[in-house]
């Protein structure tokens, strides 16, 4: 059998990838090729190992996604009803490879499920979810948690905690007055916590402190999912703008290593 040639092999992997982890994986797939070609001879073999993440559309071309050197944690809070949900999960399905979601549906299931909704346990439950999301920033993902996160401490302790570690993190206020949310109350939650059924539900029997200093508001009754997208990836593109131009972003300014 003649000579076959093996023109590109394209590895996608994260950004932060050391040269040593890339050289490696080239050597397995060049094996993998090997055992799949068996004794033929291999006239030309192109290997490209690549950070930036990209989506093979249907008519062949390719769109160069959200590109980061770094993961992000994007902490959403609002009132139950905002829109965190809807907003996270339509960027997560848009970028599947770059967006990881956290939200209750994804974590009272498993690694918060012994938790219940006291004062306690919601600073239990979001000390454990920055945790999480600190995990996957520093992997590399931008991760979104999309919790009410109630308290002004907790959410402090959250950008802190990313902070000390130097770690890339957004604060966004959903917003949107209780009324609305009320009318927009799809699993009847509202209704069982003014009928008492529901005890300590944040915005009725339990407060809520709105955030003085996120780095993005959006008010979901003045927009819609759409538009919210947009003015949430705008975010993320001047953050990221601002890392490529070596500053170190802190509530969408850029402040510089010698100031």
């Amino acid at each position: 059998m003649g000579a076959r040639n093996i023109n590109l092999v394209y590895f996608f992997g994260p950004a932060n990838f050391s040269l040593f982890t890339q050289t490696h994986i080239m050597y397995l797939i060049w094996f993998a090729i090997s055992g799949v070609v068996g004794s033929t001879t291999i006239a030309n073999i192109t290997i490209m190992a690549t950070g930036s993440d990209t989506r093979i559309l249907n008519d062949g071309l390719q769109e160069i996604s959200l590109q980061r050197k770094r993961g992000l944690t994007v902490w959403m809070t609002g009132l139950s009803g905002s829109g965190k949900t809807t907003l996270a999960s339509q960027l997560e399905k848009r970028y599947p490879n770059q967006i990881y979601r956290l939200d209750g549906d994804n974590l009272r299931q498993g690694l918060n499920e012994d938790l219940g909704f006291s004062i306690e346990d919601r600073t239990e439950n979001n000390r454990r979810t920055m945790e999480v999301a600190k995990l996957f920033n520093d992997s590399g993902k931008i991760v979104i948690s999309a919790l009410i996160a109630p308290f002004t401490k907790d959410r402090a302790l959250a950008r802190k905690v990313h902070q000390d570690s130097n770690l890339d993190f957004i604060e966004v206020f959903v917003n949107a007055p209780l009324s609305v949310v009320e009318s927009r109350d799809t699993k009847g939650l509202y209704k069982k916590a003014r009928e008492g059924v529901i005890p300590e539900f944040t915005g009725v029997s339990s407060p809520y402190e709105e955030p003085t200093s996120a780095e993005v508001q959006i008010d979901t009754h003045l927009h819609s999912v759409e538009e919210s997208i947009e003015i949430l990836l705008n975010a993320i593109r001047t953050l990221t703008q601002l890392q490529d131009e070596g500053c170190i972003p802190i509530q969408g300014k850029c402040i510089r290593d010698t100031e």
